[in-house]
């Protein structure tokens, strides 16, 4: 039996050997035993499935394994790593490399992160819309100036490219080189998880033309279309046999396709504000062309389901603002499922067939026709009259009397529920309300505070009629309880008064029978004078002026200083000495205030005097403000929301051409405020005659007026106007911005808030001053404001202007964003601008 010989390294080296024989330089590769050891030695071994070393092992074997390379082997390992590393880097990043003089030596460039697909508006580009809606089945396009739906759309959902519109040059929608596939830990949907598309917004864009082969997306069930420039539907629009909403308004459409009638599920049509001028129900069977892309001999072929009458289950249907007739109405294939009918401003005229069938509609709720021009003719009474569900019939803003309406219902079941007092809260059951002549809404308090009113003024009426015969019928006990006359005393006291003088004995009587004055509020003093109404207020300012004229007769200007031919305005009420301002009262409502109509004799206007109603009711009266004595000194005119009379009145020549109105006719006026004036671009002019007569009237334009009329202006308020554009020209601002040598002094402060302007061209020839000319003696403007009206584009040219205060909030445009001016205010935003001009 043979001995196995005893190795000659001891058992602590042959665990230097095992260490040794498992490090390597990446950890993976494993050493063969040495020669020292037997073959038949069981020794430790590395196994496949091992566990992974702890990080403070790791490190240090990888620590020890670098220390015994040399210089040259690691380079040589870090280029190889770097090599490995680049290779497996994406496009956007990559791996620098230099010199290699040590460990520091090596820079690695991070990859930068792939940014989000999001626009400036944070929104979703076009197409990773198009990628999202495959998982909600909503895809929605509004507001983004597109002028057809993205082709991709239909490349993505359905596979198909649809053919190219003619009229339409559609941009390139590119696909990312590196698609985000899985987007915050999610995934795309895979193709037994994707969603059928069944909502389409692509309102308030650029749309000319619709894609045929949108009709393949047979889940279609809302699609908006409104705000765009369509000019035509596709007829293939009525295979989508789950349409319920089809919203198409403020468009260009001249006709609809017939066989869009034709749709089974269609619940809401709204064709309003377009160019509609008939309404061919009859045709909803006409053929249908399928898209070219439909193979049309493929043995399997797209189901169309087609409703067999014109569109049954329709409720709601909007045609107003179109050029519909009556006549171009097929009444007789009108659908027996509406609800909700709208045909305001829209040419009618006579309606009577059109009534006739309305009437046989059994679930018909309400009927709008204001604006339609329908006349009593319309309402001849053909029995039986049905309307059995009508709850409201508004045909207001026409001719049509209450009279021809009442006949109409008069042997109609509904004759016993007609109510023509419109008002927000629902209609009880079985009543219909009628709206005819002006439409004014009024809330249900304010109808049942008229009623109790009337019904306790006709039992005070009522009150008074019986008290006469009471009266009469006193029996003589009665008569003397009242006289006094039931104890001696009392007879005693008739019997001095009797053997008194009459002249004093007459003076007790007629102090009992004085009748007890009342008091009278103010309305009903108004409207005893005449005064509720404009006119009334016109006749009585004019009969004064003529009583005026006749006691004095003024020959020179100084004379005609006087305030007799007008009510005074150096009255406290609207003068403050103090200030030296002048505040007329408003004329109308403010713009803010309640604007319902209600009846100055139930609710008289509170605040409002006698003498208000004698102030003049042009929105300037310049000519009866000019003669007052404070006129020369006069600082501040207030003439806020005077809408009555939208007309300047301006004193005769003669009386401009004076000496004290060299300066302008107010030489001091600091401020004028005309806010909600319903001022346009031009204004009537008035002027008084030299000779005396009928004032003469002529338009100008409302900036150069008052900027010839008050020179001297610095503060200038027009909020709430209706100026435009147009009158907003160049002359007239260099009138008011622009200081000059001889007259004007130029604006601190111009207010143009709330008008419709939609440019601001004119103030580049004002800018033009400014440029490669940073200061402009003497110019004031410091504040403009421009805040909600309609501007599209700001200029570049307006950040030469020096200005403190520029508000833009409320306006159309786009660019410059919005959080330059909300972060930087109106520094940021002149010189935004004024790193724009080229």
């Amino acid at each position: 039996m043979s001995r196995v010989p005893r190795p000659a390294v001891s058992t602590g080296s042959l665990r230097n050997q095992y260490h040794a024989s498992t490090s390597s330089t990446n950890g993976a590769q494993t050493k063969a035993p040495t020669p020292n050891t037997p073959s038949g030695l069981r020794v430790p071994h590395s196994s496949t499935a091992k566990r992974a070393p702890s990080p403070r092992r790791k490190e240090t074997e990888e620590k020890s394994s670098t220390a015994r390379l040399s210089l040259k082997e690691q380079i040589a390992l870090r280029r190889a790593e770097a090599k490995k590393a680049q290779a497996t880097q994406n496009n956007s990043g990559g791996v620098l490399l230099s010199t290699f003089g040590g460990d520091d030596d090596l820079v690695v460039e991070k990859s930068k992160d792939v940014e989000e697909d999001v626009n400036d508006l944070g929104r979703w580009s076009i197409r990773e819309t198009v990628e999202r809606a495959r998982s909600t089945g909503n895809f929605n396009i509004s507001s983004r100036s597109l002028v057809c739906i993205p082709s991709c759309l239909f490349e993505v959902h359905l596979g198909v490219t649809p053919k190219p519109l003619d009229s339409v040059t559609e941009p390139d929608y590119p696909v990312d080189d590196a698609p985000k596939r899985n987007r915050q830990n999610k995934q795309q949907p895979s193709w037994f998880e994707a969603q059928d598309l069944m909502v389409l917004k692509a309102r308030s864009n650029e749309i000319v033309a619709l894609q045929p082969e949108l009709s393949f997306f047979g889940s279609l069930k809302v699609v908006d279309l409104h705000n765009n420039r369509l000019s035509t539907l596709p007829a293939s629009l009525s295979i989508l046999a789950c349409l319920t909403t089809l919203d198409v308004s403020n468009n260009n459409l001249t006709a609809i396709p017939p066989p869009l009638f034709s749709l089974p599920a269609l619940a809401t049509l709204n064709l309003a504000h377009n160019q509609l001028t008939s309404l061919p129900f009859s045709r909803f069977n006409d053929p249908v062309d399928l898209p070219e892309s439909v193979d049309t001999g493929a043995f399997f072929q797209p189901e169309v389901s087609r409703a067999i009458k014109p569109l049954p289950n329709l409720h709601v249907l909007d045609l107003g603002h179109n050029k519909i007739t009556s006549a171009s109405i097929d009444t007789s294939h009108l659908p027996s499922a509406i609800k909700y009918l709208t045909l305001a401003h829209n040419p009618l005229g006579k309606s009577q067939d059109l009534f006739t069938v309305l009437a046989k509609l059994e679930n018909l709720q309400e009927v709008h026709m204001e604006h339609t021009g329908l006349t009593n003719e319309s309402f001849i009474h053909r029995p039986p009259v049905k309307f059995s569900r009508l709850q409201l019939l508004d045909i207001s803003e026409t001719d049509v009397t209450e009279q021809a309406v009442r006949a109409f219902f008069a042997e109609s079941p509904r004759s016993g529920g007609l109510s023509f007092q419109i008002t927000t809260a629902p209609p009880s059951p079985g009543e219909l309300r009628i709206a005819v002549g002006k439409k004014v809404v009024r809330e249900a308090w304010e109808i049942e505070a008229e009623k109790n009113y009337l019904k306790k003024k006709k039992s005070f009426i009522r009150a008074d009629t019986d008290k006469q015969p009471a009266q009469t019928g006193k029996e003589t006990r009665e008569i003397e309880a009242e006289q006094g006359l039931t104890s001696e005393g009392g007879h005693r006291r008739v019997h001095v008064a009797a053997t008194a003088p009459s002249t004093t004995a007459s003076q007790p009587k007629s102090a009992a029978s004085r009748p007890k004055v009342v008091e009278k509020e103010q309305w009903e003093i108004e409207a005893e004078q005449g005064l509720l109404t404009e006119g009334g207020r016109r006749r009585l300012r004019a009969q004064q002026a003529a009583n005026a004229a006749k006691a004095s007769t003024p020959t020179d200007p100084a004379e005609s200083r006087s305030p007799s031919a007008s009510p005074s305005l150096a009255s406290s009420v609207y003068y403050d000495a103090a200030t030296l301002t002048l505040t007329l009262p408003p004329s109308a409502p403010p713009t803010r205030a309640h604007t319902r109509a209600f009846s100055l004799i139930a609710t008289p206007q509170k605040g409002r005097t006698p003498e208000d109603l004698l102030v003049p009711a042009p929105t300037l009266p310049l000519a009866v403000i000019a003669r007052e004595d404070f006129a020369t000194k006069l600082r501040v005119l207030n003439l806020s929301n005077r809408r009555a009379d939208p007309t300047f009145s301006f004193p005769s020549a003669s009386f401009l051409a004076t000496p004290q109105s060299t300066a302008g006719v107010l030489p001091r006026l600091d401020e004028l405020c005309l806010e909600g004036c319903a001022l346009g671009d031009t204004v009537s002019l008035s002027q008084e005659p030299e000779g005396g007569g009928a004032p003469v009237s002529q338009r100008k334009g409302l900036l150069e007026l008052l900027a010839d009329a008050f020179p001297v202006l610095s503060v200038l308020d027009l909020s709430y106007n209706t100026l435009t554009s147009d009158g907003l020209s160049s002359s007239a601002l260099e009138c008011f911005l622009v200081p000059s040598e001889s007259r004007r002094k130029g604006l601190k402060v111009l207010r143009l808030r709330g008008n419709r302007l939609t440019a601001l061209e004119a103030f580049e020839s004002v800018t033009e001053l400014f440029r490669g000319n940073r200061q402009v003696p003497e110019w004031r403007l410091e504040e403009l404001d421009i805040r909600d009206n309609e501007i599209s584009k700001l200029p570049v040219t307006l950040g030469l202007l020096p200005m403190d205060v520029l508000l833009v909030d409320g306006n159309t445009f786009r660019v410059p964003p919005r959080k330059v001016w909300e972060r930087e205010g109106t520094k940021g935003l002149l010189s935004w601008l004024r790193g724009r001009i080229e």
